[in-house]
């Protein structure tokens, strides 16, 4: 937790983490349930998209494709959370303290581990992640790979890396009713009251670390 919490520091980004206990490797995602409050899980996922209210929710894994149960019990509770977070009769004690929310699509952020050769998926949307940004003055490769130089736990043979690095966001759920694909978000995000987030305001929740 540690390390992850270091490399936030580099990047600048949020980190929050559930209330349930990691268990460490396992095999699947009933196995993961076995050692954990599933539904405290689903909660704070919940609690976090009613406070940041984001247009886009993206995970890592699909429940089909995870390689061990954390990865893909975090995939089946991504979705969960999408449609649990715009139904008040789930977790109304968050209602207090929060409003629901509809994010406007869940989005797989595709990987081809060891297929780099492999071509995008077809209905997927290419971003180069290593692309230079002059109002950045690097690439997100290169800030990734900053960030990774003190993990012990995931060691990553990419360094300081700025080249073609595709990143393929897939949408895999939609609102329901709602059958466009495409990336309609916008680029601007509004929400004042996320900058002095504070989740002691929740219903009990110390996912801040």
């Amino acid at each position: 937790m540690q390390e992850l919490l270091a490399a936030r520091r580099i990047d600048g980004a949020g980190r929050y983490f559930t209330r349930t206990l990691d268990s460490g490797y396992s095999k699947s995602s009933e196995e993961t349930n076995q050692f954990r409050d599933r539904n405290v899980a689903l909660s704070d996922i919940v609690w976090i998209i009613h406070t940041f209210k984001p247009d886009v929710v993206i995970t890592r894994f699909i429940p089909t494709l995870g390689g061990h149960g954390n990865h893909t019990a975090s995939a089946i509770l991504a979705a969960e959370a999408f449609e649990a977070a715009s139904d008040p009769s789930k977790f109304p004690e968050q209602l207090r303290h929060t409003t629901v929310w509809r994010p406007k699509r869940l989005v797989w952020n595709v990987f081809r581990f060891q297929q780099t050769d492999a071509p995008p998926p077809t209905d997927a949307v290419k971003l180069d992640g290593g692309e230079y940004s002059a109002w950045l003055g690097t690439s997100f490769t290169e800030i990734a790979s900053i960030t990774s130089l003190g993990s012990n736990i995931q060691i990553t043979s990419t360094f300081l890396n700025r080249s073609d690095a595709l990143i393929c966001p897939k949408t895999i759920l939609l609102p329901l009713g709602q059958k466009d694909t495409t990336f309609d978000v916008g680029l601007s995000y509004n929400r004042p009251f996320v900058s002095s987030l504070k989740c002691t305001n929740g219903p009990s929740h110390s996912m801040c670390r």
